[in-house]
């Protein structure tokens, strides 16, 4: 059988509403993680070696080895990117979609 439900939203209790615009990159994020965990990955491991110089050339091994992993995995993967759209005097049109088992709300600005 067919379970129909509707849920309504009285437009008094929307505060907002984002749309996706696209996506970026996260290539700097995940420098930035890559270059802190490198240093301190490498600070660590270096500290246990019997040279007094250990943890300050595994900091400077770690760190730029962790930046570039890190970027390079940032690059790999994407975020969507949202901006605010207005909500005043909308039309708003839902449809389903059922190739997606769903439905699409359609709000034009």
């Amino acid at each position: 059988g067919s379970n129909n439900s509707v849920v309504v939203f009285p437009m008094e209790q929307v505060r907002g509403l984002d749309i996706v615009d696209g996506s970026r990159g996260n290539a700097v994020a995940g420098a930035i993680l890559g270059l802190v965990a490198g240093a301190v990955i490498g600070g660590v491991k270096g500290a246990q070696l019997d040279d007094e110089w250990g943890g300050f050339t595994g900091l400077v091994v770690g760190a730029p080895a962790g930046l570039l992993v890190g970027a390079l995995i940032g690059s790999a993967t994407r975020s969507d990117r949202w901006r605010p759209v207005s909500i005043d005097d909308q039309h708003v049109r839902v449809t389903p979609r059922l190739d997606l088992r769903g439905f699409a709300l359609t709000i034009p600005f």
